[in-house]
C-alpha cells in the first residue's frame, strides 16, 4: 500500500507538467476589448464577519440571525498556507482549525465547545452544495478531509457558529462551513514557493472567459521534509472547472483529483521531553513508524439562477475516496486504517421572493456512501489476519427543509426552518457478522429566530436551533479487542436515536462609529442525548452536556489600505449533567482563545502595490484527559506575518511564522500516563516568486 518515497516523489513534476499542458485548452484570459460580454458569474455579495446587513432578505448565510463570518478570496491570497486546510480559519472568532500534523488525517474544525469527537464531526461541511462529512469512517466518525483544496480553488468560505441554517444537515451539531470554488482568476499564472524543513510547493493557474464562458485550471504539488523525524510528506491537486450561463442560470461542471503520501512521527511524551530522553524533533520512540496515503477523485455539475437569488439551486456529485493511514501501536504493530468509498450526493433547493419582504426555501438533500472501512494489525510491517474491525458499509441518508423569512417590520426580520432527515443504514460486520446492523430512523431539527435592526448601525439577533448526528457504524455494531475475519459472538445496538442539540444565541453587531465594527454573541447549548461509551463496545444515549460560551470581535478600519480586529473567545461551561458520583463531569474544551491582526496595502507608482499582513493566536490551555481528570496543557501561541510586493506581472512574497512557547501544540492527549503532544518548530519561513501571464 505505502509506495518507495524516490518513485512518489518524481511523479509529481510529471503529472503536473502533464496537467500544464493540458490548460492550454482553456480559453486565455482576454486583454483589451472582448468580442462579446463578458460575464462574471459569481454574483455574490461578500461582506465582512462584523458588517452590517443580517436584516436584510437574502439566500446567503450572512442574513441568518446567527454568528457568521464570510472569508473571501482575497483574505486567502494573503494567508501563510502550507497545505493545512484549517490555517485558512485561523482569523475567524472562536474556532479552532489544524490538522493534526500527523499527514492528511482530516480537518479537524472545532467550534462553541464541540471538542470531543475529532477531525471536525460535529462539523457539517459542504463545498459546492455537496456535503463532505465522512458519517463513518474508520479514522473519526463523520470527520472531513479538506486536503484537495488550495486558496487557488476557493472562492468564498463561510463559517455559520451554531446549528441555525436548515440548509446544512448531519454533523451540524456545532455549526456548518460551505465552501464556495471559483469559476475564474483574473489570469494566468505560475508559482513556487521554498520554506523551512525542506517545504516545496509549485503551482499552475490557467483561467479564462468569453461570450458568458469561464474556465479555470489550477495544479499544486507539495513536498516538505517536516520538522521532525520521519514526517515528510507528498501532494498532488488537480482541479479544473467550467461555467456557463444559459438562459436564466449559471451551469458549472468541475472534477478535481488528489494523490498524497505522508510519514508520521506521532505524539512525544512530555516527560521524556522535560528529561532530554527525546528531543522535539525526534519520532514517537514508543511505537513504529507510521505512514499513510490517499486518493481522491470527483465529478460535480452544479446550477444556480444567474441575476437574483430567485429560482434553482442544484448540485449532483460523484467522488471516488481511498485512504490508508498506519498508526503506531507498540514498538513493532501498526494498526492500519482503511477506507474506500463511492459517495452520490445530490441537493436542490428553490427559493421564492415574495418582493423585498420574504423569502421562501425548500429543498431536498440526499447521499449514498458504499464502501469499506476496516482497521487492520498489521506486524513487522506484515498484515496479519487480525481486525479490530472490518466494516462493509451501506449507507443511504436523505432529507427535506423549508426556510424563510419575512419582514415583520422594516426593524424587525424573523427567520424559521426545520429539516426533516431519515437513513436508511445497512452495516455489515465482516469480523463478527452476528454484530451486523440495519438502521433506519428519522429526526427532525427546528429553527427560528429574530433579527431587530432599531438602528442602522445596530443589530440584535436571537435564535434557537437545533443539529444532529445519527448513530456511527461502531456505535451500531460495536467491536472490542482484535481477531480474525468471521469470528463467532457480538452483538448489534438497536434503539439509538440521533445525537441531537438545542443552541440558544443572543447578540448584537454595532457599528458605533465610522470604520468601527463591534459584535458580542453568547450561546447555551444542551445535548439531551448524547451517545458515548459505556463500557466496551456498549454504546447507549446517557449524556445530558451543557456548553456555555461567548465570543467578542472588535473591528477598525482607519483607512481603505489598512484594516485591524481583535477577537476573544471564551467557554464558561463544559460539562456532562448526568455524571455519575466520583466520575469526570467536565468535557474537553480549550482555554480562552485570543485573535488579533491587521492588513495594510500600499499602492506605489508604475504598478507596483506591497501588501503586509500580521495575525497573532493564542490559547491560553489546551484540553486533555489523565486518569479521568481533565487538565490543561501549556498555553500555545501563534504568530503569523506575510508581505508581498507586486511589480507588473511579479509578485515576490515572504513569510514568517512564529511560534515561541516550548513543548507547546494545538493538540495534547494522554500517553503512557503523562501528557502527549507534537512538538511545533519555534520559526518558520517560507518564501516565493508568482509570475501571471
Amino acid at each position: 500500500m505505502h509506495s518507495p518515497y524516490h518513485t512518489r516523489l518524481l511523479s509529481i513534476p510529471l503529472i503536473l507538467f502533464t496537467s500544464a499542458l493540458s490548460a492550454q485548452t482553456i480559453v486565455p484570459a482576454p486583454t483589451g476589448e472582448s468580442d462579446g460580454e463578458i460575464v462574471r458569474l459569481d454574483r455574490y455579495k461578500v461582506v465582512g464577519d462584523n458588517a452590517l446587513g443580517i436584516g436584510d432578505i437574502t439566500l446567503q448565510s450572512t442574513g441568518l440571525p446567527a454568528s457568521v463570518s464570510i472569508i473571501d478570496h482575497d483574505s486567502l491570497e494573503r494567508t501563510n498556507f502550507t497545505g493545512d486546510f484549517g490555517g485558512l480559519l485561523r482569523r475567524v472568532p472562536g474556532i479552532m482549525a489544524h490538522n493534526l500534523n500527523q499527514g492528511d488525517t482530516g480537518t479537524s474544525i472545532k467550534m462553541r465547545g464541540f471538542l470531543t469527537r475529532t477531525h471536525g464531526a460535529d462539523v457539517a461541511v459542504y463545498v459546492d452544495g455537496i456535503a463532505q462529512n465522512l458519517p463513518s469512517s474508520a479514522l473519526s466518525d463523520g470527520m472531513n478531509d479538506l486536503s484537495w483544496l488550495t486558496p487557488e480553488m476557493i472562492e468564498r468560505i463561510e463559517v455559520i457558529k451554531g446549528p441555525f441554517s436548515a440548509l446544512y444537515g448531519n454533523q451540524n451539531r456545532a455549526g456548518a462551513v460551505n465552501i464556495v470554488t471559483r469559476s475564474v482568476a483574473p489570469d494566468a499564472s505560475a508559482r513556487v514557493d521554498a520554506g523551512s524543513h525542506g517545504y516545496l510547493h509549485g503551482a499552475l493557474t490557467a483561467s479564462g472567459q468569453t461570450r458568458g464562458v469561464q474556465g479555470l485550471f489550477a495544479a499544486d504539488a507539495r513536498h516538505s521534509d517536516g520538522y521532525r523525524d520521519h514526517a515528510d510528506s507528498d501532494r498532488l491537486s488537480l482541479f479544473g472547472k467550467t461555467s456557463i450561463l444559459h438562459a436564466d442560470g449559471v451551469w458549472a461542471a468541475r472534477a478535481a483529483f488528489q494523490r498524497a503520501y505522508w510519514n508520521a512521527s506521532g505524539m512525544l511524551r512530555l516527560g521524556d521531553l522535560r528529561s532530554g530522553a527525546v528531543s522535539a524533533r525526534d519520532r514517537d520512540p514508543y511505537t513504529a513508524p507510521a505512514w499513510g496515503e490517499a486518493t481522491r477523485a470527483s465529478l460535480v455539475f452544479t446550477r444556480a439562477p444567474a441575476r437574483s437569488e430567485e429560482g434553482w439551486n442544484a448540485s449532483l456529485g460523484y467522488e471516488y475516496y481511498e485512504r490508508t493511514r498506519a498508526v503506531g501501536a507498540t514498538a513493532t504493530n501498526l494498526n492500519v486504517l482503511y477506507d474506500r468509498r463511492d459517495i452520490l450526493g445530490a441537493r436542490a433547493l428553490r427559493n421564492f421572493l415574495v418582493g423585498n419582504r420574504g423569502s421562501l426555501t425548500v429543498g431536498l438533500e440526499g447521499r449514498y456512501d458504499r464502501g469499506d472501512a476496516e482497521s487492520r494489525l498489521w506486524s513487522d510491517n506484515v498484515p496479519t489476519t487480525n481486525y479490530a474491525f472490518n466494516y462493509d458499509l451501506d449507507l443511504l441518508a436523505y432529507g427535506a427543509f423549508v426556510q424563510a423569512q419575512w419582514k415583520l417590520a422594516n426593524a424587525l426580520k424573523l427567520v424559521g426552518g426545520i429539516r426533516a432527515d431519515g437513513f436508511d443504514y445497512d452495516i455489515g460486520n465482516r469480523r463478527q457478522p452476528d454484530a451486523s446492523a440495519t438502521y433506519s430512523r428519522p429526526v427532525f431539527t427546528p429553527r427560528i429566530g429574530l433579527v431587530l435592526t432599531p438602528a442602522s448601525r445596530l443589530e440584535i439577533f436571537a435564535n434557537y436551533g437545533q443539529g444532529f448526528r445519527p448513530p456511527a457504524s461502531n456505535e451500531l455494531s460495536p467491536y472490542s479487542g482484535t481477531g480474525p475475519l468471521d469470528a463467532p459472538g457480538g452483538a448489534s445496538v438497536s434503539g439509538l436515536e440521533s445525537s441531537t442539540v438545542g443552541s440558544f444565541d443572543l447578540g448584537l453587531r454595532f457599528g458605533f462609529a465610522p470604520g468601527w465594527r463591534f459584535s458580542v454573541e453568547g450561546y447555551h447549548t444542551e445535548n439531551d442525548d448524547e451517545t458515548t461509551q459505556v463500557s466496551p463496545g456498549v454504546y447507549e444515549n446517557v449524556g445530558e452536556t451543557t456548553r456555555d460560551g461567548w465570543e467578542v470581535q472588535l473591528e477598525w478600519l482607519p483607512a481603505k489600505n489598512l484594516s485591524l480586529y481583535a477577537g476573544y473567545a471564551r467557554i464558561v461551561r463544559a460539562r456532562i449533567d448526568t455524571a455519575a458520583p466520583g466520575t469526570a463531569d467536565r468535557l474537553s474544551v480549550p482555554g480562552d482563545t485570543w485573535k488579533a491582526g491587521l492588513a495594510y496595502t500600499l499602492t506605489l507608482a508604475e504598478t507596483r502595490l506591497i501588501l503586509l499582513n500580521a495575525d497573532a493566536y493564542y490559547i491560553s490551555g489546551i484540553p486533555y484527559f489523565l486518569s479521568g481528570v481533565l487538565h490543561h496543557a501549556r498555553p500555545y501561541a501563534r504568530y503569523d506575518f506575510r508581505a508581498a510586493y507586486e511589480m507588473k506581472r511579479w509578485q515576490f512574497t515572504l513569510g514568517l511564522t512564529w511560534q515561541p512557547i516550548k513543548n507547546s501544540s494545538e493538540v495534547a492527549y494522554a500517553s503512557g500516563g503523562d501528557l502527549a503532544l507534537d512538538p511545533r518548530p519555534e520559526c518558520e519561513v517560507i518564501a516565493g516568486v508568482r509570475f501571471a501571464f
